[in-house]
C-alpha cells in the first residue's frame, strides 16, 4: 500500500507524521509517529487520549459534554434573560400634521422595580423621524421613508431603574398631509 506523508508542523516543526491512504482518507490504524493518538475508530473504546468536546464551567473550569445512553449530546437549556413579568405597551396616535411632532408612547418603570428593555417597534404611514427619548435624552432615532415604514430599535435587554421614563416621539415629515403612528414597547419588569 502506497502511503503519502504529511509533515505535522510549518517549515519543517515537528517530525510526527500523519499517514493518507491512497485513496486520500487519514489512516488511523496503526502506531508510533504515524498515527493520530486522539482519534478512534467509530464503535469502539475512545482511546486515553481522545480530544473531547468541552464547555467552561462557572467555576473556571472545562467541563466535558455529556451524552446521554442513546448516544444524543445532554443538552441543559439555562436562561440568561430577564424571567420577570413580560410588558408589551401599544399606543397609536393619528392625525398628526405636517412638521408636527407628537408623543407616541410613553413608560415610566414603576417604583421598586427595574425594567428590562428589549425592544421597541414603531411605523408610520408617512414619511417621518421617530426618536426614542430615556429621560428626555436622546437614545436612538430612525426615519421612515417610502420604502420602509416599519422601524426596529434593539435594546438587548437594556436595564432601567425605577422612574425611568421611556417616549417614543414621532415627526411628520411628509408634504402630503397628516400622518399616523403607532409604537410598541417590550421588555420584562423585574
Amino acid at each position: 500500500m502506497a502511503v503519502t506523508q504529511i509533515k505535522n508542523g510549518w517549515q519543517g516543526g515537528s517530525d510526527d507524521q500523519l499517514k493518507v491512504n491512497p485513496d486520500g482518507s487519514i489512516n488511523v490504524n496503526g502506531g508510533g509517529s504515524g498515527s493520530n493518538a486522539s482519534v478512534g475508530v467509530t464503535g469502539t473504546t475512545a482511546p486515553t487520549s481522545a480530544t473531547e468536546i468541552a464547555g467552561i464551567a462557572p467555576n473556571g473550569n472545562l467541563t466535558p459534554v455529556a451524552v446521554t445512553s442513546g448516544g444524543a449530546i445532554d443538552v441543559n437549556v439555562v436562561s440568561t434573560g430577564s424571567s420577570g413579568t413580560v410588558i408589551n405597551q401599544y399606543n397609536e396616535v393619528t392625525s398628526v400634521a405636517m412638521g408636527s411632532s407628537a408623543t407616541v408612547l410613553t413608560y415610566t418603570v414603576p417604583n421598586g422595580n427595574t425594567f428590562d428593555l428589549t425592544a421597541i417597534e414603531a411605523s408610520s404611514d408617512s414619511i417621518s423621524i421617530i426618536v426614542i427619548n430615556i429621560n428626555g435624552a436622546t437614545n436612538a432615532k430612525q426615519r421612515t421613508f417610502y420604502t420602509n415604514y416599519n422601524l426596529y430599535f434593539p435594546f438587548y435587554n437594556l436595564s432601567l431603574v425605577a422612574g425611568t421614563v421611556i417616549t417614543v416621539v414621532a415627526t411628520n415629515e411628509s408634504l402630503q398631509g397628516f400622518a399616523s403612528f403607532n409604537a410598541s414597547l417590550q421588555g420584562s419588569l423585574n
